[in-house]
């Protein structure tokens, strides 16, 4: 039977290689890239800043070992992306058509702008002529 001494991995016990600093720093870059995507989220129009925050932080979480990386290529998109609008849009200067939404009723209409494809669709509520439709909307939501 040979006895043989256990092997310490060349990470464990040595005192350049502390576990816990390596954790400190990996928290330190993502929140540090956490705080570069939202700087390039208020860059972008109001109406996809939830839209791409979401994207954002799945892209950090996914890898966080390259988060200042992924940080520092979202930097970079945001430009491309806010001149993907029109400038007059970003102003909400938007050129709207009216649009009707369905060939059966022309009485429900959405606004489309031209330049950008934002749609203004305006919530009016339940209307006195839609009990009807309205109540079988709300038993189907009831089972």
């Amino acid at each position: 039977m040979s006895s043989k001494a256990p092997q310490d991995s060349p990470s464990e016990g040595s005192p350049d290689q502390d576990p816990r600093s390596q954790d400190s720093t990996s928290t330190w870059q993502t929140r540090r890239a956490e705080a570069l995507c939202q700087l390039a989220v208020q860059a972008l129009p109001v109406g996809s800043r939830a839209r791409y925050a979401a994207t954002w932080r799945a892209g950090l979480a996914a890898d966080p070992a390259h988060a200042m990386h992924y940080a520092a290529n979202v930097l970079g998109l945001v430009h491309g992306l806010r001149a993907a609008v029109p400038l007059l849009c970003r102003l909400r200067l938007h050129r709207y058509v009216t649009v009707h939404d369905t060939s059966q009723n022309l009485r429900i209409t959405s606004r489309f702008c031209t330049r950008c494809g934002h749609f203004k669709d305006p919530w009016r509520g339940p209307q006195p002529n839609d009990s009807i439709a309205w109540a079988g909307s709300a038993s189907l939501g009831q089972r």
